[in-house]
């Protein structure tokens, strides 16, 4: 995905498109998995980790500016949440 697909992907997303939130998610999960993985450790927790960004992506939707590139953006959410996911202690605080 483009810096500009990306950018048309999200802005239909943020006004309530639920298939630009699966385009974002089929260019984006493998990436949020993968840093996910390497933080969590475990697979089924960088699953959770997954589910959740996306999840929250969704709930708190809303018009962003973006002044880098999307890859460090979403590499950079989904580490903050598996960071978060640790702390709270794994699967177990789920």
């Amino acid at each position: 995905m483009t810096e500009q697909e990306f950018r048309q992907t999200y802005a239909a997303m943020a006004g309530g498109d639920p298939e630009a939130l699966s385009a974002l998610y089929a260019a984006l999960a493998p990436c949020v998995y993968a840093i996910a993985l390497s933080v969590a450790g475990q697979p089924a927790d960088a699953e959770d980790v997954v589910s959740e960004v996306f999840l929250r992506l969704w709930q708190r939707r809303n018009p962003y500016t973006f002044r880098g590139k999307h890859r460090s953006w979403i590499s950079t959410v989904a580490y903050h949440a598996a960071v978060d996911r640790l702390r709270r202690g794994g699967r177990e605080a789920w």
